[in-house]
């Protein structure tokens, strides 16, 4: 008798922890209302990601193309110390030439486009035209997304 008691009393557990389980992630079920449905969606569309993207890659090409008018300065160094020289020739015998022991290499150069046949203020127009272009097809216009 002690055993069906029990085994009763097993079941009730049973059954509530059940209940307890399933209702559990009902309870923590957040409600959204029809503006946060909207927000999330447009948020996670792919289509307006990829009109945002393709929006500052055409303000990149915009700002890169017009960086074209400014001089563009370039580096280069290089430094040697050698135990013994590289390059060793004996001209006589006795007479040891050796180059190359230890040296410092280094260079600068700056270039200023003077005139390049109007090729950056057409690609600066370009580019304008590339973002316009981008921005008139960017959809949502009027949620300020793009």
């Amino acid at each position: 008798m002690k055993t069906f008691y029990k085994m009763k009393w097993n079941r009730y557990i049973g059954n509530l922890c059940a209940c307890m389980v399933l209702i559990m992630p009902a309870m923590a079920q957040k409600t959204y209302t029809l503006d946060e449905c909207l927000e999330q969606a447009l948020r996670n569309n792919v289509r307006i990601k990829n009109a945002t993207n393709d929006l500052r890659m055409a303000q990149y090409e915009q700002h890169g193309t017009f960086s074209k008018y400014f001089p563009s300065v370039s580096a280069m160094a290089g430094g040697l110390i050698a135990s013994k020289g590289l390059l060793e020739m004996e001209l006589q015998p006795g007479m040891l030439v050796s180059m190359v022991d230890d040296g410092v290499v280094g260079g600068i150069s700056a270039s200023l486009p003077l005139f390049a046949g109007r090729q950056i203020v057409h690609a600066n127009r370009l580019a304008k035209m590339l973002w316009k272009s981008v921005k008139s097809k960017c959809p949502n216009q009027k949620m300020k997304l793009c």
